[in-house]
């Protein structure tokens, strides 16, 4: 009975390697499709670099830098500024830094190009736009300084203009960032540069519209980050949600713990704004109000929701656009949402 049962062990084992190289070649399968057509739409893009220009550039080059890049040079702004500027010694150390890391930024300008390829892919064939809809940006890279961005809009986009302030990836570990938290520090990287204008590409294709329900921001958020999985896929969830490895494997490994504190605690229809900083607002861990919290992935919420986000859009056949409209409630009614133990 004990070898019957082994050989019947060993074709079960045989049975189940033949059935998942089957889905992943089914998978691979896809994949090579969905990079077929996005590459069919893939061009170059416009790269600027005005964070060089600037860095590199003296008070002799004020009125060419302003007439090539009038739109950097608002006219509240008096023209001493802008000349104090292009002399500034930490003007030109970022500038010297950012180069450092970027180099002559090719492999941002190529993984740029591919990012938009997929954007256009998704607006026309999931979205419906026609051809002559969608557009090809221009890219301008450039300095906090010499462009007043923050660090919360590390990258804008603006039309059919993409702006990125370069100094915002210098590297977790760089000196510019020492007095930062480690939780804002561990951010400032380049491998997430992608990812955030991912983000800006997608955040206004979700309703902001909500009842103020902590349901309803969990689920936008979730959102968002699901459409920056589609149309940047060659980062991995942990990745778009900006988690470590062990970050990431805590949120898989205690989903279902945490959707049970939020049901039971009967957080889901719960107007408590405190909700949002506990869960989903940017922080070294989630607030639980226990002795595991700093144990805890932060933003918690938006990894839920995400999960909530990718259950809807697989039960309705895909169908992005039911998802952009469906409202948190009926998505939480509809999506089957149910976390393994």
């Amino acid at each position: 009975m004990r070898i019957i049962k082994q050989k019947t062990n060993s074709f079960s084992l045989r049975a189940l390697l033949v059935f998942m190289c089957g889905v992943f070649l089914a998978s691979c399968a896809n994949d090579n499709s969905l990079e077929s057509e996005v590459k069919a739409l893939e061009t170059d893009l416009k790269i600027h670099r005005f964070d060089l220009e600037f860095g590199q550039g003296n008070v002799a080059d004020f009125d060419r830098l302003r007439d090539k890049y009038p739109f950097f040079f608002p006219s509240q702004t008096p023209d001493s500024i802008w000349k104090f500027k292009l002399q500034d010694t930490v003007e030109k150390q970022i500038s010297r830094e950012i180069n450092r890391v970027f180099g002559n930024f090719k492999k941002t300008a190529t993984e740029l190009s591919h990012l938009n390829a997929h954007f256009n892919q998704l607006l026309s064939q999931e979205l419906g736009l026609t051809q002559t809809a969608l557009q090809t940006p221009e890219v301008y890279a450039l300095s906090t300084l010499s462009s007043g961005l923050d660090i919360q809009n590390r990258v804008v986009v603006a039309d059919s203009m993409w702006l990125i302030a370069l100094d915002h990836y210098l590297g977790p570990q760089h000196e510019y960032y020492k007095s930062f938290p480690s939780y804002i520090k561990q951010d400032l990287d380049a491998k997430y540069l992608v990812s955030d204008m991912s983000a800006a590409l997608m955040a206004p294709f979700v309703s902001g519209n909500t009842n103020g329900y902590f349901l309803d921001k969990m689920v936008i958020e979730g959102k968002k980050t699901f459409l920056q999985t589609l149309i940047w896929p060659h980062a991995t969830e942990a990745q778009h949600l900006k988690y470590s490895e062990a970050q990431y494997e805590w949120a898989v490994a205690n989903e279902a713990q945490v959707w049970r504190y939020f049901m039971e605690r009967e957080y889901l229809y719960s107007t408590d704004t405190s909700l949002e900083y506990r869960f989903l607002f940017p922080a070294p861990f989630s607030k639980f109000q226990l002795a595991l919290d700093r144990e805890s992935s932060p933003r918690i919420a938006q990894f839920i929701g995400l999960q909530m986000a990718k259950a809807y859009y697989k039960k309705h056949d895909k169908n992005l656009q039911k998802l952009l409209e469906v409202s948190s409630i009926d998505l939480l009614k509809e999506a089957s949402y149910k976390p393994k133990k």
